[in-house]
């Protein structure tokens, strides 16, 4: 880190903490894709230490900074705005916010005592776990639905607007066009037309009650929750905007899903990780009772469609990396096309 950087830090979190910073060791870091993720020990003057997470951000290529400098601030200002609304109980949380500078691209919040999910399934969920690992795990998604359902209903009173179909659509139709003109995507004029017409038939399905909203993580899945007996916090609110109820938690659910394309984990642990998610979202609600609602329907297309626009930035990856991508493209596509081919209800 910087010396400025790290000089903002001190004096940001001696205010935060209420004492000034003697020193910041780094106890781990961990890069992600757009950020660097840093667990600090902080020690205070008045003898106490404390755990703080500082995210900062990596600079975009031919980007203006600024761009970056205004997304930070937002993700700040709603982090702090959700642990306004969350407090007075103490299972569903965010991070403590504690400082954020613009200029440095960096956000510290109070460390949350638990496990990723996302690290925790990858784990324990493999092969042949036993049955008290299974039902922990099982505990642990139908804590996500809860926190999920938690802040949807905290979030719905403001949201003024019906779902944006014809944003929806127009994303997907993006994607599918330029997946066309990628190599190593293989999907055709004909197919796209398939896909979007299936699109169209469920849409005219819709009822007004299926257009509701409430606030949305935008990137809910098991990599964006910390688990532990005591609370379930959600994670990097960047994309936090208002949109469909059915975005996260269907989101969720197909991320979960890619499991399944992966030898170690079978798909009855899967299956029932899907239903104990369900399950906390709304009691008794199974997987296949979820998947048959037209909007779930529409963002199978959708979460798919998007899925192919990742694999247009992954292009120049490394040579097994491409391997994979084309695998998983291929996959996406099959996929589509499988769902575009489903009678609809009304046929």
């Amino acid at each position: 880190m910087a010396a400025g950087a790290l000089d903002a830090l001190h004096a940001g979190l001696g205010n935060a903490l209420g004492s000034p910073v003697l020193s910041v060791e780094v106890t781990d870091t961990r890069e992600r894709v757009y950020s660097t993720i840093r667990f600090c020990r902080v020690l205070l003057r008045d003898g106490t230490t404390r755990a703080v997470v500082v995210k900062v951000y990596k600079p975009w290529q031919n980007s203006d900074v600024s761009a970056q400098a205004e997304l930070l601030v937002r993700d700040y200002e709603i982090n702090t705005y959700l642990h306004r609304l969350l407090a007075g109980q103490s299972r569903f949380r965010v991070p403590t916010p504690l400082f954020h500078s613009p200029e440095h691209l960096l956000i510290a919040t109070e460390h949350m005592a638990g496990m990723q999910l996302q690290a925790k399934l990858k784990a324990l969920a493999r092969w042949l776990p036993g049955e008290a690992t299974l039902q922990e795990l099982e505990h642990d998604c139908r804590s996500c639905g809860e926190w999920l359902r938690h802040f949807q209903r905290l979030t719905q009173a403001r949201a003024s607007g019906q779902t944006d179909l014809a944003g929806m659509r127009q994303l997907i139709a993006d994607r599918l066009e330029w997946s066309a003109d990628a190599a190593h995507i293989p999907i055709d004029a004909r197919q796209r037309q398939l896909i979007l017409g299936y699109f169209d038939r469920i849409a005219q399905r819709l009822a007004p009650e299926d257009l509701a909203t409430s606030g949305t993580h935008g990137d809910f899945f098991a990599g964006n929750v910390v688990v532990s007996r005591e609370h379930v916090v959600g994670l990097d609110f960047v994309m936090q905007r208002e949109g469909s109820i059915y975005s996260d938690p269907s989101y969720f659910l197909f991320q979960l899903n890619t499991l399944r394309n992966k030898l170690q984990f079978r798909n009855s642990v899967v299956a029932r990780l899907c239903n104990a998610f369900l399950g906390g979202y709304e009691p008794g609600l199974r997987e296949e009772t979820f998947a048959a609602r037209p909007m779930v329907q529409l963002y199978s297309v959708f979460h798919q469609a998007m899925r192919l626009g990742r694999m247009l930035v992954l292009k120049d990856a490394p040579v097994l990396r491409r391997l994979n991508n084309r695998r998983m493209a291929a996959h996406a596509v099959s996929t589509l096309c499988a769902l575009a081919l489903q009678r609809t209800g009304n046929q």
